[in-house]
């Protein structure tokens, strides 16, 4: 990703909310470890949010224990990528 900036999202569904909030950052962390390795992602511009049960706009609108990734890029560097 050459512009933007990738965060690691983890939620967490099980006991109280100080270890919902650890578990989803854990959840989060593993994964963005996985992708700055897998993917030579740049450490500054991918990061990671815990939102424990926070869950909200999940798929379905069910509860989401896991993770899920939100990507901010820059759109008009993206359509001038398109037009070469």
């Amino acid at each position: 990703m050459t512009t933007g900036v990738l965060v690691v999202e983890g939620y967490a569904q099980r006991g109280p909310g100080d270890n919902q909030y650890l578990r989803s950052r854990i959840k989060a962390s593993l994964v963005r470890d996985y992708l700055l390795a897998k993917f030579s992602l740049t450490p500054q511009t991918t990061g990671v949010m815990a939102l424990g049960r926070d869950s909200a706009g999940s798929p379905n609108g069910e509860v989401w224990d896991g993770v899920a990734l939100a990507i901010f890029g820059d759109n008009n560097a993206a359509k001038e990528r398109g037009r070469k």
